[in-house]
């Protein structure tokens, strides 16, 4: 089976509801194993550490807050140096007691650190607000894997804005629904090949990733001026509402 990888830090403070994360984490494998039929799943590794004194800085200009860059950029490249796994993302899970953004639940950065996506999920002892949001920032990571695995976009795929018409989808008042079954299942074969592709690259010789990094060049170029004009992090917001991003 076909696996998501995702290196999970979860902060020390949030050990006093750690059978809540559990629960949530399992339904998000779930999800993707309903989804795709069973041909790909999501693994979680990782451990825990204090996310107490972070850095926080301004990740929109409305003041929303996040973790300073340069702390992820620190803490990515440290995983990196260890990582025997081959991880697609890192989850920083961040107590409410140490969480500086009281407006937001969770960001997706949706720039890739020493090769990952990142997410930082608001930590509480609530297992609706946690589901929803590790559900809606892991989404939101497809389209940019996508695109760096495979040169296209998710955009063309669904013929609109994937993270504003697809994972950000509203219902009549303006929340989130949060429901992502659909799109999950019409992108099955997406979703399995590109993680596929992922772990075939993983155990392939330097010269044979050398001649894929040549081969997928051009692509990439072609994609890069658009790509880091609309990347950058989004949010769950805490009334569950979309607001508008200006990246």
């Amino acid at each position: 089976m076909t696996k998501i990888r995702i290196n999970l830090i979860t902060d020390t403070a949030c050990l006093a509801y750690d059978s809540i994360i559990a629960k949530a984490l399992e339904q998000i494998k779930k999800d993707y194993e309903d989804a795709t039929l069973g041909e790909l799943t999501v693994e979680f590794f990782g451990g825990t550490q204090s996310l107490a004194g972070l850095p926080w800085e301004s990740y929109t200009p409305q003041g929303d807050l996040g973790v300073a860059f340069s702390w992820i950029t620190k803490q990515a490249a440290l995983v990196k140096s260890k990582d025997l796994v081959g991880y697609d993302n890192i989850c920083f899970v961040i107590d409410q007691t140490n969480w500086k953004s009281p407006t937001t639940w969770g960001w997706n950065l949706g720039t890739f650190y020493s090769g990952y996506q990142i997410q930082l999920i608001r930590g509480a002892a609530n297992s609706d607000a946690l589901y929803k949001t590790f559900k809606m920032e892991i989404f939101h990571m497809m389209d940019d894997i996508y695109s760096k695995r495979t040169g296209r976009s998710l955009d063309q795929f669904f013929g609109g804005d994937f993270d504003e018409d697809i994972v950000h989808i509203k219902d009549s008042e303006g929340f989130y629904t949060f429901e992502f079954a659909e799109p999950m299942s019409k992108m099955k074969d997406l979703l399995v090949g590109m993680f596929a592709r992922k772990q075939d690259y993983v155990h392939l010789t330097d010269e044979q990733k050398d001649a894929i990094k040549i081969s997928i060049l051009q692509k990439i170029i072609v994609y890069l001026k658009q790509w880091l004009s609309l990347v950058g992090p989004t949010a769950v917001y805490t009334d569950f509402k979309h607001k508008e991003h200006k990246h």
